[in-house]
Order: structure tokens, then C-alpha cells, then sequence
């Protein structure tokens, strides 16, 4: 087992100064032999959220691009560990970072925003009541009168049909009108107010 565990890790050696020497394809055995053993490592060491496969892609990229500090005859394969082990804590650092970031912000930001979408609220109902009372100036004195009847004596259809000696079908199709017709006519102020 020895033997074999040397043999590879002299092979690897070998790629490793080939890829020194400028034979940049010599990486590709490097990588097949070790990334396995660098996943596992990566894999067994994350927290929630972190992605193994890019943090053993960024171990394997920083190895090759300082491939000329790695000294030969030394383990190859503890120093790539040893690199994704740096890399690992620097993107532990940075997710616990921007969690904090975000339970700190995300509240706040929120609470902001509905304040202002209350504002906002407040502000388009305002304008709705004051255009519902302009658009009812403009609704004859016969109709304001039947919506006041409803809506403000709280008077059944029923009730308001036997005042008027009309029929209730009579009473809810020009309810149905008036309402349709003030509900045009703050749509198109509404419209027109939010254009200005």
C-alpha cells in the first residue's frame, strides 16, 4: 500500500513539475487524482449555504496559478487541502458576514417600506373620499338621494323599494348604475392625478 500511495503521489509530483515547466495539460492528472480527497475535505467541513464544488474549483484554480511556490517532493495533495481550507474560511466569513448584514437590514427595510406604503395608502384614500364627494355633486339630486337611503340609513333594498313604491329589481339595477358611474368617475380623477 505504501508503495502504491508513493507511486502516486510520484506521479503527481511529476505533473506537478511538468506544469512548472509550462505543460499547462499536465494539470488535468493532477486534478482527476485529487479532487475527490479535496471534495470530501470541503464537503465535511461547509456550513449551510456554501458550495462545495466552487470552493474546490477556487482551491485547484489558486494551485495552479501558484503552482511555482509549491516545493517538489513535499505533499502536493496537503497543499491544495491547505488552500481550500483557506478558501473554505473565507467564504464562511463572507456568508456570516452577509447573513449578519441581512438580519440587521432586512427587518428595518421592511419596516420602512410598509411605513410607507401605509403613507402611500393614506394618501390615495384621502383623494378617493374627496373625489367620491366631487363625483357625487354631479349625480342627480333623485339618485344621491337612493344612495343615501342605502348606505347611510343602512335601509335594506326591501325598505327603500316600499318607500319609493318601486320594485327592489327596480331599486338594486339603479344601484348598480350610480355606483358603476361613481366608480368611473374617481377611476378617471384618480388617473388624472396621478399624471399631474
Amino acid at each position: 500500500m505504501t508503495k502504491m500511495k508513493n507511486s502516486n503521489l510520484d506521479k503527481i509530483d511529476q505533473h506537478v513539475e511538468a506544469v512548472q515547466n509550462g505543460d499547462g495539460d499536465a494539470y488535468r492528472f493532477v486534478v482527476e487524482q485529487l479532487i475527490s480527497r479535496v471534495r470530501i475535505f470541503v464537503a465535511g467541513r461547509s456550513i449551510p449555504g456554501i458550495d462545495v464544488d466552487d470552493i474546490v474549483q477556487q482551491a485547484f484554480v489558486e494551485a495552479y496559478t501558484s503552482i511555482k511556490d509549491y516545493k517538489l517532493g513535499t505533499d502536493f495533495a496537503a497543499w491544495v487541502i491547505t488552500i481550500s481550507r483557506y478558501q473554505l474560511l473565507q467564504e464562511s466569513s463572507r456568508l456570516r458576514r452577509l447573513a449578519d448584514y441581512h438580519s440587521k437590514y432586512v427587518p428595518i427595510a421592511l419596516a420602512n417600506e410598509m411605513e410607507a406604503q401605509l403613507h402611500a395608502g393614506n394618501e390615495i384614500e384621502e383623494s378617493r373620499m374627496q373625489f367620491l364627494k366631487e363625483c357625487l355633486k354631479e349625480i342627480p339630486q333623485k339618485g344621491r338621494g337612493i344612495l343615501k337611503e342605502r348606505y347611510e340609513s343602512t335601509k335594506s333594498i326591501a325598505q327603500i323599494s316600499e318607500e319609493m313604491g318601486r320594485s327592489a329589481g327596480s331599486i338594486r339595477k339603479q344601484l348598480y348604475k350610480l355606483r358603476k358611474q361613481l366608480h368611473e368617475c374617481v377611476s378617471i380623477r384618480l388617473a388624472k392625478e396621478d399624471h399631474s
